[in-house]
């Protein structure tokens, strides 16, 4: 690249911080590993599935206190 490398760990650094793109550097092996930036519509499909997660559980949980008042309440 023409760089140095402490030039160009700290410039992969700014743009991963920057979410301009996805990357992992490994110090100890020289080895910078980029990976695919998620479009808007992957973003809110894991968020969607995220939300929907959470909602099983608590859902879950609910049904699971509201059994144990019925069960102990006797």
């Amino acid at each position: 690249m023409g760089v140095g490398v402490e030039r160009c760990e700290h410039e992969i650094a700014d743009m991963v911080y920057n979410k301009s793109l996805i990357a992992k550097i490994n110090r100890l092996e020289g080895v910078v590993v980029f990976k695919k930036t998620e479009t808007v519509n992957e973003q809110l499909n894991t968020w969607n599935s995220d939300i929907r997660s959470l909602l099983g559980k608590i859902e879950e949980t609910c049904h699971l206190i509201n059994w144990e008042r019925v069960v102990y309440s006797k």
